[in-house]
């Protein structure tokens, strides 16, 4: 079942339950466009490129789980009352789905359950700590996994598979955007900037 609301709150929250997919992987890659599409976000020139979304009370942590601060809802919801009964629907739909125990501890096999347990995985459960060339995707760009994808979907092609696949491609088209938002923020600041070291 998906949903669809007219509240312009919550981007990840309205993007996971909008989405009309089996695997939960799927919705969450939804949820982390929606995110990415529509978050405010701030840039610093003094660090690398972060995105620090800004108000929204549902996010994706370290890409293991769902997290919700109940402060900030509170906070959104008081500062929107008109928003403020869909944003309690989006809560109690998405609140089920919340925490490692359902996202993480879903998608473990047992044995890398254990290891995690024995203390002898704890890279795993910050995820791209334990991903082999995670920074791969900077170097040869998104296309380059999306032609990867391709190949896959010809060899694996069960519909839980095909979802899994179209989570991938999901995040990628996530991460254009982020590119995208970030380039612009920076071609925005450099031309406000009389910082000769910025400029050069």
């Amino acid at each position: 079942m998906t949903y669809q609301f007219n509240t312009k709150l919550e981007p990840f929250a309205r993007g996971f339950l909008g989405c009309d997919a089996g695997f939960k992987g799927k919705k969450i890659a939804a949820g982390f466009y929606n995110l990415l599409n529509e978050a405010e976000f701030s840039f610093d020139k003094n660090y690398l490129p972060v995105a620090h979304a800004k108000n929204v009370s549902f996010v994706l942590s370290f890409g293991t789980s769902i997290d919700f601060d109940n402060d900030t809802f509170e906070s959104i919801k008081k500062n929107n009352p008109d928003d403020a009964q869909e944003l309690q629907q989006i809560v109690d739909l998405l609140i089920p789905h919340v925490g490692d125990a359902v996202v993480w501890n879903e998608w473990m096999p047992p044995n890398q359950k254990q290891l995690a347990f024995d203390g002898a995985l704890w890279g795993g459960d910050w995820m791209g700590h334990a991903v082999p060339g995670l920074w791969n995707v900077c170097v040869y760009g998104t296309d380059y996994y999306r032609e990867k994808i391709a190949t896959y979907r010809k060899i694996n092609t069960s519909d839980e598979q095909s979802e899994f696949y179209d989570a991938l491609e999901i995040t990628l088209d996530a991460i254009d955007v982020l590119g995208k938002r970030f380039y612009n923020m920076a071609e925005d600041a450099l031309k406000k900037t009389e910082d000769p070291a910025a400029i050069k």
